[in-house]
């Protein structure tokens, strides 16, 4: 037997021999650490493919009717902000939104809650409601 064969035989016994990991050991415990370099990488890293896929100098790979480059967006968001749209300006648009979206948490609120108390206390509602 080879020196080099012996010696790959003492690493693949140390290596199956050594059990599991506890959890943690190697990397950290999952949700553990700080993911905002991860974050930041992959959002430089999505607009990046966006732009390349849009590149007009490139030869745009996506037509920009089903995905517009991101110069255009920037431009078009700026025209909607500074001259409105259907006679509306961005922020009433936003306004007219958070009303639509706290209406619909109010009236979720209002119906959730009742039925939520009602299972609650009594086995019929309980029965109605919950799902087997």
């Amino acid at each position: 037997m080879s020196e080099r064969s012996s010696r790959d035989r003492g690493l693949l016994a140390r290596l199956f021999s050594a059990g599991p990991a506890k959890p943690g050991d190697s990397f950290g415990a999952p949700g553990t650490g700080n993911s905002t370099a991860i974050a930041i990488a992959t959002t430089i890293g999505l607009f990046a493919l966006w732009w390349l896929v849009t590149a007009p100098q490139l030869g745009p790979m996506i037509k920009p009717l089903f995905l517009p480059s991101p110069a255009a967006v920037w431009e078009k968001f700026i025209a909607v902000a500074t001259e409105g749209y259907q006679d509306q300006t961005l922020g009433q648009h936003t306004w007219a939104s958070v009303q639509r979206i706290f209406v619909a948490f109010a009236l979720a609120a209002a119906t959730g809650i009742p039925i939520g108390i009602a299972m609650a206390t009594n086995r019929v509602f309980r029965g109605m409601f919950d799902p087997p």
